[in-house]
């Protein structure tokens, strides 16, 4: 009877310390993609802003302006989506 108890505890001791390497894991890897999102919202949007400077001058064309606007979008959602996600998980 003593055994068993302990085998019990044992088994969830284990399952414990794997859900919370599995826990510490998905949380550094969400981590790893805010920060990449961040960067990429930030370089979108810089770009953005560089078409638009160059499309009043005539070196780009308003479809230009229009992509880059929607990637930079794209970007921000995506980052959006990551972090509701992450608050979702905890």
């Amino acid at each position: 009877m003593i055994n068993e108890a302990e085998e019990i505890a044992k088994k969830t001791e284990l399952q414990t310390i794997q859900s919370i390497r599995l826990s510490y894991d998905a949380y550094m890897a969400n981590q790893r993609r805010i920060k990449q999102l961040e960067q990429y919202v930030d370089s979108t949007a810089k770009a953005a802003d560089a078409y638009v400077s160059q499309c009043s001058i005539g070196r780009r064309t308003l479809f230009d302006v229009l992509d880059t606007s929607a990637e930079m979008i794209t970007a921000k959602k995506d980052l959006i989506n990551t972090h509701i996600l992450i608050d979702y998980q905890s």
